[in-house]
């Protein structure tokens, strides 16, 4: 039986939008997939800020080394702190994701024994620390540079001890961990913001707000 050109080129038009139909779908499901972490990951033994019964958790996964979490630190942090974690309604969690080289590992295990050290004084560490990266570059990020500025910037560290632990890696277990956690999630850029086992796609404030607003409508 034959086909008319009329038909052919009707039914050629119908698969040709069935097909593309079909990729845009594949394609949100795939983007879908990608921002959609894990439910639940631990938040054990993290540094954290703010009210510990929030209904929002925002994980950030962070290297020291990072010029866009140096940035997101200065600028978008503040905001989030004033909008949410001040309010109850968010609590934060760091994690450290050194992707950049050996330098990226040495500033973590500085991260890592301050908060060991003082955890209430982290949060004060990891500002000062990247203010430093803003202001003198990633090479700055050493532990004995990170130790000095740590001592001189918050009352009540030990610089010296912060250096020895750094140095010879007291906590490198912990900042494995945080790595393989990051990984597990399939993780491959910093700053990485997770909302509520969620991937938020930018790490603007714009975006990390609305990924929060989101969560509370949906919890409230």
């Amino acid at each position: 039986m034959k086909v008319s050109a009329q038909k052919l080129t009707m039914y050629t038009g119908i698969g040709l939008i069935v097909f593309i139909v079909g990729i845009i779908a594949f394609m949100q499901f795939n983007q879908a997939q990608s921002l959609r972490v894990a439910s639940e990951f631990s938040y054990e033994n993290q540094p954290s800020l703010g009210n510990s019964d929030a209904p929002v958790k925002v994980a950030l996964f962070e290297d020291f080394r990072c010029g866009g979490c140096a940035m997101f630190t200065e600028t978008v942090f503040p905001q989030l702190e004033n909008d949410f974690i001040n309010s109850g309604d968010v609590e934060v969690f760091f994690y450290n994701f050194p992707i950049l080289g050996d330098g990226s590992y040495q500033a973590a295990n500085v991260a890592e024994c301050v908060y060991q050290e003082n955890a209430e004084a982290f949060w004060d560490y990891k500002k000062f620390a990247f203010r430093m990266h803003l202001s003198e570059g990633p090479n700055s990020m050493n532990p004995g540079r990170l130790s000095g500025v740590a001592t001189a910037a918050i009352p009540g560290l030990d610089g010296s001890a912060i250096n020895q632990c750094a140095t010879e890696g007291w906590y490198a277990e912990a900042v494995q961990g945080d790595l393989s956690i990051a990984n597990e999630l399939g993780l491959n850029s910093t700053p990485s913001i997770i909302v509520n086992g969620r991937r938020v796609p930018s790490t603007s404030y714009a975006a990390v707000r609305d990924a929060i607003n989101s969560e509370l409508r949906r919890i409230n």
